[in-house]
């Protein structure tokens, strides 16, 4: 009787062994598995902090358009890599340039500064292939976007004074604004993750349902509404 007691007792004791043993093994793996993503893996969600330039163009009344320097910035909340919810905000100048002569306002300077809201959708969405290199990591971040902004809007013109004056100027005005936007992000890797820091060149096309844009409209026939382009690269940093 003693001795199938202890042999009892000494099953019992190498099964709690072995269930702490496999607990502990689960505990760790969990651990390494978090640490990994962390430092090496890709951090599949969160918030995303843009910073960066662009050039600027409008295209309303003026047949000559000079690119112009912005300033560009986001924060995005990516809900997996492939698709996010972000605001934006741009600001600058746009400028209209009538070199022929046409027009009674030789130039229209605007002073610009547009907030968004935007989603944006990549080609990781429909197709996660494996990427081989980084030339394809990028193919599949290439994403389309779209979202409504409110734009705001403070012109100044120069003259020519052998023109007929527009029947309506408006110099500060806010609107509507329509951005769609195409790009990618090129992740950067580093010991703090590998999409921790990327890259983001981006193409906005930004639609304006007003006829104020460049600040006149020349006539109550004239339903001119004019859009603008800004070609951006800026920083993204996830956190």
């Amino acid at each position: 009787m003693h001795i199938t007691q202890f042999m009892k007792a000494s099953k019992l004791q190498h099964t709690l062994y072995r269930s702490f043993f496999l607990f502990i093994l689960v505990l760790t793996a969990h651990q390494a598995s978090a640490q990994i993503d962390y430092k090496y893996g890709l951090n599949r969600t969160g918030f995303r902090l843009g910073l960066g330039v662009g050039l600027a163009t409008i295209n309303t009344h003026y047949q000559s358009n000079p690119a112009q320097v912005v300033g560009v910035g986001s924060l995005d909340y990516d809900f997996s890599p492939y698709f996010s919810i972000g605001l934006e905000a741009q600001g600058g100048q746009l400028k209209g340039v009538d070199n022929l002569g046409h027009l009674y306002y030789q130039t229209s300077t605007n002073q610009y500064l547009d907030a968004n809201v935007n989603f944006k959708v990549a080609i990781g969405a429909i197709s996660d292939f494996d990427a081989l290199n980084n030339f394809q990591d990028a193919l599949k971040n290439i994403y389309i976007g779209a979202g409504v902004g409110r734009l705001r809007t403070d012109n100044t013109f120069i003259i020519y004074s052998s023109q007929v004056r527009p029947q309506y100027t408006m110099a500060i005005l806010q609107m509507w604004s329509f951005p769609f936007n195409l790009g990618t992000n090129i992740n950067l890797r580093g010991p703090n993750g590998a999409d921790r820091f990327s890259i983001n060149p981006n193409f906005q096309f930004s639609y304006v349902n007003n006829y104020y844009l460049d600040g006149y409209r020349t006539s109550d026939f004239s339903h001119l509404k004019g859009f603008y382009n800004v070609t951006s690269i800026r920083l993204k940093y996830k956190f």
